[in-house]
Order: C-alpha cells, then sequence, then structure tokens
C-alpha cells in the first residue's frame, strides 16, 4: 500500500487562528499536526521554554495586539476556518472579538472556545489551573494514597485533555459546516472533558452508595470482585504493572508466571493446584487473594525490571513497566517504527527528539478520484454523520470511545461483539446489584452508547462471511485487536478493500500495527504505566500509586478521533480511502512532550510531586470539614497571594518573612501548608472554594462521583442526560466536554449482548429469515 500523503497533509487547506494560552495551545496543535496552517497571534514575544517548543513552535506566528488592533485580526479572520481561542468567558465580546460578532464577518467559522468551566453556567467566572480541574472534576478523588491527600499527575494534563476533545468537537463541527456551510460556536469545558478518566467510578456511588478512593498501588473491582487488586508491583529496582484477572482473561498471563516461579522452586501447593480459568474472583474474599498474590510480589521483587518486562514480551503476558521518560527516549519500539522526529533547536545547542505523527496513514493501490468541497445541504438540521455508517470491531475504551462520538453525531455504529470472548468491560464491575452479568456492567455502559450489538463468532466460517457483508455495508471499520488477529481472520485492511475499495479502517492497537512489539497484548490499564504516566503520579517518598481507569485510553481516543475525522474529510474531498494505525503509546506520548524535551536538554526526567508545582506556591490540597473532604488552592502571583492572605484573615501572613516572596515559600513550603490547612480544616470545602473565588484565587473542591452528580454546572450544562436499559433501568448518559451550538448530541442506552442480531442480519446486511436462522444454528452468531 502506498504511505502518501501523510497525516500532517490531510487538513492543507484551511487556516486555523491560534487565540490561546497553555490552556488551549495544545488543540491548534492537533490541527497543525493533521495538515492544517496555524497562524498564532501574540502581542509580544514568547516565552521559549519546554511548552513552547513542545507545542508552539511549529505555528507561524503573528505580532498583533487583538485589544488594540483589531483591524488586522479582523482581516485574519476573514478568512480564517477555525479559530481557537482560551480567554476567559465574555472577554472576547468586551473586545469585539466574540462569535456573536465574526460569525457576520465569517458565516463559515468555527469558532471554538475552551474555558475551566465553560461559557455558561454558576462556575462559569471560576479561575481553575491544572490542580483545580483534576479536583472539580472528580479524577483527583481517586488518585493517590488513601492515608493522605489526593493527587494529580505531576505533569499537569487538565487542559491537555481538555484541548484534545476540543479538536475532536472542532472538526465534528467541521463535518456539520461542510454539508451545510454554517460555522459555529464550540463550547469547551475542562471540567466536563476530564470526566471520562473517572470511566466506571460513578456507578459505584450510583449503584452501592460508595465514592470509589484513593487505593495505592491496587485496583478496586476487576472480574466482579469487590476487594482490591494488585496493581503497580515493585521490582528489585522499579516497578511493573500488572493485573491478575480472573477466568478466561487472565489464565494465560497467571499460569505462565506461575509457570516461571515454579521453575525457582518456590511456588506454593495451593498455587500451583489453581485453574487459572476457573478462578472466580467474585466468588474469592481479599484473604484468599492474598495468599495467591504473594508469591508474584515475592517473584518481582526478586527480580529487575527489565528481566520481568523480557518475560513478558517473550511470553506475551500482559505486562508493562513503569517507564520514567528515560526510559521512553530510548524505548525500541519507538525506534524501530522511527517514530521521532528530530529537530535541531540552536537556542539550546542541541539536536532534540520530539514525539512525531499523531498515526501512521497508509492508501490503498486503487485511488478514488479527486473530489470537490461539498456545497450547502439544504437539510441543515441533520447531524453531522448522518448516513455514515460504522462496523465497530474495537473493545474496551479507546476504539469504542471514538465510534460513540461519532454516533452521537449521526452515525450508525454496529458493534461486533462475542458470546465466546466478551468485551473486557462486561465482565468487569461494578454490576448492578453486585450480581454480574454482560448487561449488567456499569462500565460497558461508558463507552458503547446507542450502538447495535451484533455478535459473531470470528473463528467460524459463517462468523467471518457475516463480518465480510457487513464491511462491504459499512464506509468505516474500527478494531483494536492486537497486530496479527485481523489478518488470522482474513478480515486485514488489505482484503477488506477487495470486498468495499471505499473502506476507511482505523487500527487503534496498544503499540502500533509494526515493531518488535506490536503483537504484545495488554490494556490501558497498563500502558498507561509504559508511556510514562504512572511514574509521575504520586508522592516523591514513595511508591507511584495506580492511575484509576486505563488513562492512555483518554489521550488516544481523541488522538484517534481527530484522525478519523481529518481522514474522513480528506476522503470527501479527494475519494481516498485509508487506513489508520493509532499507536495508543505514540499518540499518549504528545501529552508529555515538554517533558520528553526537557529531559533531553538537562537530564531531569520528572519526578512525582505530591500537589506541588515548581512554578506556584501555595500549591496545594488541604483538609476540610468532613470526612476525607478537600479542596485545592493554587497561587501563581503576588497579587494572588495576597487575596490568600485577606481571604484567610491573616493580612499580617503576606509580609511575613517566611512567606513574603515565592523564594520564600517555595523554601517553607512545608509549614505554609500547615497554616492554610489549620485554616480550612474547619470549613466545609464549598465554603472554602466560593470565599476564595470571590478573592481571585483558584480554587476548586476535590469532588467525589456522588457530588458530580449534584454539581451545579453538570445541571446547568446537561452533562449528564437519562436514558432507559432494559437491564439496570435508569442511568445517565453523559456529555463530551464540547457542546455544539447548532448541533446537539444524540444520547442513547448501551446494547445487550446481541440485541440486535436480527436486526442487523436481516434489515441492514438482508439476509432472508432462512439464511439468518442457519448462520443462528451454526453459531456463527456467538
Amino acid at each position: 500500500m502506498k504511505t502518501e500523503p501523510g497525516i500532517n497533509r490531510l487538513l492543507e487547506p484551511f487556516e486555523v487562528l491560534d487565540l490561546t494560552d497553555e490552556k488551549g495551545s495544545f488543540c491548534p496543535y492537533i490541527l497543525s499536526h493533521l495538515g492544517a496552517s496555524v497562524t498564532r497571534l501574540e502581542s509580544r514575544e514568547p516565552k521559549r521554554d519546554f511548552w513552547w517548543w513542545a507545542y508552539d513552535s511549529q505555528k507561524k506566528r503573528l505580532e498583533v495586539d487583538i485589544e488594540r488592533e483589531q483591524d488586522k485580526a479582523l482581516s485574519l479572520v476573514r478568512r480564517a476556518d477555525f479559530l481557537v481561542e482560551s480567554f476567559p468567558p465574555g472577554h472576547m465580546d468586551r473586545i469585539g472579538l466574540g462569535y456573536s460578532a465574526l460569525k457576520e464577518l465569517n458565516p463559515r467559522l468555527i469558532y471554538t472556545s475552551i474555558t475551566p468551566y465553560g461559557q455558561t453556567g454558576p462556575y462559569k467566572d471560576y479561575k481553575a489551573s491544572d490542580l483545580e480541574i483534576m479536583a472539580m472534576s472528580g479524577v483527583m478523588y481517586v488518585l493517590g494514597d488513601p492515608d493522605r491527600p489526593p493527587v494529580r499527575i505531576s505533569f499537569p494534563q487538565s487542559y491537555l485533555l481538555t484541548s484534545a476533545i476540543a479538536a475532536v468537537g472542532t472538526l465534528i463541527a467541521h463535518h456539520w459546516r461542510e454539508t451545510t456551510g454554517q460555522g459555529q460556536h464550540v463550547d469547551v469545558s475542562a471540567q466536563e472533558s476530564l470526566y471520562d478518566v473517572l470511566m466506571q467510578a460513578p456507578y459505584y456511588y450510583k449503584w452501592f452508595g460508595n465514592d470509589p478512593a484513593r487505593t495505592g498501588p491496587y485496583r478496586l473491582g476487576v472480574s466482579g470482585g469487590i476487594f482490591l487488586h494488585p496493581m503497580i508491583w515493585k521490582c528489585r529496582d522499579g516497578h511493573v504493572a500488572y493485573m491478575m484477572q480472573g477466568g478466561k482473561l487472565g489464565a494465560y498471563s497467571n499460569s505462565t508466571l506461575a509457570r516461571y516461579i515454579e521453575e525457582e522452586g518456590i511456588l506454593p501447593d495451593h498455587v500451583r493446584q489453581i485453574r487459572w480459568e476457573e478462578l472466580d474472583m467474585a466468588q474469592m474474599t481479599q484473604e484468599k487473594m492474598e495468599e495467591i498474590w504473594k508469591p508474584f510480589a515475592d517473584f518481582f521483587l526478586r527480580h529487575t525490571v527489565e528481566e520481568i518486562y523480557r518475560i513478558a514480551l517473550k511470553e506475551r503476558i500482559q505486562l508493562f513497566p513503569v517507564n520514567t521518560v528515560r526510559d521512553i527516549i530510548h524505548d525500541e519500539q519507538l525506534e524501530a517504527r522511527e517514530y521521532w522526529v528530530f529537530k535541531d533547536i540552536r537556542e539550546l545547542g542541541k539536536e532534540l527528539k520530539f514525539p512525531g505523527r499523531l498515526a501512521k496513514l497508509s492508501f490503498p493501490d486503487q485511488g478514488g478520484e479527486s473530489g470537490e468541497r461539498a456545497g450547502p445541504n439544504e437539510s441543515p438540521e441533520r447531524p453531522p454523520f448522518e448516513g455514515l455508517k460504522i462496523a465497530d470491531f474495537s473493545w474496551v475504551a479507546a476504539g469504542p470511545w471514538v465510534t460513540t462520538w461519532l454516533e452521537g453525531y449521526g452515525a450508525e455504529v454496529v458493534k461486533v461483539e462475542s458470546i465466546n470472548r466478551l468485551d473486557a468491560t462486561r465482565v468487569s464491575g461494578p454490576y448492578l446489584d453486585n450480581r454480574p452479568g454482560p448487561d449488567r456492567s456499569g462500565m460497558f455502559l461508558v463507552f458503547n452508547g446507542a450502538k447495535k450489538s451484533l455478535t459473531l463468532n470470528l473463528n467460524t466460517p459463517g462468523g467471518r462471511e457475516i463480518a465480510r457483508k457487513l464491511v462491504k455495508w459499512a464506509d468505516v471499520v474500527v478494531e483494536s485487536f492486537a497486530p496479527g488477529q485481523m489478518r488470522r481472520w482474513g478480515l486485514n485492511y488489505e482484503e477488506l478493500c477487495k470486498l468495499n475499495p471505499k473502506l476507511i479502517m482505523l487500527s487503534a492497537s496498544m503499540m502500533g500495527a509494526t515493531g518488535p512489539h506490536a503483537e504484545q497484548p495488554g490494556l490501558g490499564l497498563q500502558l498507561t504505566s509504559l508511556a510514562g504516566f504512572t511514574y509521575l503520579t504520586g508522592w516523591p517518598d514513595r511508591d507511584p500509586p495506580y492511575i484509576w481507569g486505563a488513562y492512555t485510553d483518554i489521550p488516544a481516543s481523541r488522538i484517534g478521533a481527530s484522525a478519523l475525522l481529518a481522514v474522513l474529510d480528506y476522503y470527501r474531498r479527494s475519494g481516498k480511502p485509508c487506513y489508520i494505525d493509532l499507536s495508543q503509546y505514540e499518540a499518549s506520548l504528545h501529552f508529555l512532550s515538554p517533558l520528553i524535551l526537557e529531559f533531553q536538554a538537562t537530564g531531569n526526567p520528572g519526578n512525582r510531586m505530591g500537589n506541588r508545582s515548581p512554578i506556584a506556591s501555595p500549591h496545594g490540597v488541604f483538609p476540610c470539614k468532613g470526612k476525607d473532604r478537600w479542596c485545592a488552592i493554587s497561587v501563581f502571583s503576588e497579587e494572588e497571594w495576597q487575596a490568600l492572605c485577606q481571604a484567610m484573615g491573616t493580612p499580617e501572613t503576606a509580609t511575613n518573612t517566611l512567606f513574603s516572596t515565592f523564594e520564600k515559600r517555595k523554601e517553607n513550603e512545608d509549614a505554609l501548608e500547615d497554616l492554610i490547612a489549620s485554616w480550612t480544616r474547619g470549613r466545609p470545602p464549598e465554603d472554602v472554594m466560593t470565599l476564595l473565588q470571590d478573592a481571585g484565587v483558584n480554587a476548586g473542591v476535590v469532588k467525589t462521583s456522588g457530588d458530580l452528580f449534584a454539581d451545579p454546572q453538570f445541571k446547568h450544562r446537561r452533562h449528564f442526560i437519562p436514558v432507559s436499559h432494559p437491564e439496570v433501568g435508569d442511568y445517565e448518559y453523559f456529555c463530551p466536554g464540547f457542546r455544539l451550538a447548532k448541533v446537539p448530541i444524540r444520547a442513547g442506552r448501551a446494547p445487550c449482548l446481541g440485541e440486535h442480531n436480527e436486526y442487523v442480519c436481516t434489515k441492514i446486511l438482508g439476509l432472508t429469515d432462512d439464511e439468518f436462522i442457519e448462520y443462528l444454528t451454526s453459531g456463527a452468531l456467538e
């Protein structure tokens, strides 16, 4: 297959104006990596730090003071396709550059606004750094150790994740614009954008009344168990991420490691006798599982990370190291895939490796005919992807999220599953009433709104026949199996193109479709550690904790969706179908780019910092009135420091010699945090937040899952939309972090397993009733 053009040319015809700060700069960065021409408007020479080198250095720059040189700005707006800004709500309107004014000048303009809480609602004017967004989104409450305050990931992630979902929303609005001729406003809330990170956590509250909290290196609720499961295991010189799953999902990895332990002569009889395929964790107690885990923990502790990882690679076990940035820079999989882009930075006198492409593209030899940009559609009320047909062979999170977003804006998605190998989210808790069942899992509900479920046994000829019929029907195929599996079924892209020459296909694998580690199995639960995020979370004096959820699925799904949307747009204009090879590992590294550059320039690989920051003080999470109640507070300027001291009723603290300057506050940070904690401890966190926000200080309640269901901002923005499911009853479909002004999202419930077998086969694929029954009785629909 041909490999040109690259992903960095897909959006070549389009112009982007970048009016963002660090809260939003990653959105235009993604658009630029997809080929759009990005011009950054700045009123002064920017500070050239590693953040700038990572996310802004490749953009064109114009020195324009938008508040004083509006004519210059307006002349650029007239020819722009997109404008991305991250000013506080109302600021752009006050200077005459809000969407309401610019849409008259350029009706096709897509205008994307990125703010902490969105453009409307009771919190819209609240200030928030990364720390407060991590708190107010509920993510922080589940990160860290149970005997210490909640923590964030030490390298700021909130606004990178927000900007990434902003790119998805922007490109969805673009598709609607290209069929209707109409631009619109895209309103992006950071608080809502991080809700995805919680994955199934809210269902513990909804169904059991319990808020999942910090569990250190352990994970809650795997395979139906309600006790803690080790996720981060200590080795002789570091840590690895390994999840002991029950039943068929974990049988191979567990038994293989047990064999290595036995070879060392120290496998206890009670572990040797386990039939791993029959291990039902839902029926086990914490005490019994700890007896099983102990020889595994001892085995890891006797070996280095490298020794354990080599076993995992040789045996294809779902296990990854807890990498540092230093490890990532020298990763042989990234080198083999020629991932890195080398750039000579003259100011630093060094050549540095930059994270490279967002995904790899390949084009089939049979190309389509060039097309023209579509004109206005006579039915602008239609959602942008109405008529788009997607065969979704993906499972767990990254792929299913991509298809859920497209379904929410009009696409018809058929999710291909198997009774014989259930989607891992169907067999992971929490379950309604704590009764396991494939249609009772809260985790499955999160990723699969309003899809149609078709069960196929792809190991049978009949199952593969139906799959091929589905591919003929589809415009897009999405899959997330380990590389090689689709080929073994004869469903690889080259074969599928013979059935459907116009097919677009997205393969979302752990480490990409090629390279020495391509077929290494795993989940985002472990990939989070390989990609460096686990090492950067927690306290400097402790081992890293488990990061709740499959964290890398969140950045990877947003990059994957942006890539697919850009490919769909390119196909609309060129008629050329495409294969997208998305490495979730590679996509996630863009969210650590500044740290990757800093390590190469200075040797600093980053470390766990708890909640502290090198550029702010105080910057922490403080105890409040109530059980496990906290408020995040951060101060970035002397003005904010003065305001904090006034709000606490101790204005003299501002001039105290221990805290009078930023440098002094950093030097005496323990004493400073004790002082603030003594003030917050007797107050409800909501009162602390309100008082400090009124004073102009960043502050946010560390929200629990239960808090979010009652959150006034979420209610105002209709973050939750009620839907009804035949097995679990009413539950909340949650919206992505963006709102399109002219296109509402289409909410719907997740399907039951195989619920639409007959409908898909007879109504979509056109099988007769007799043919359907023949496939049914042959076992093809299992």
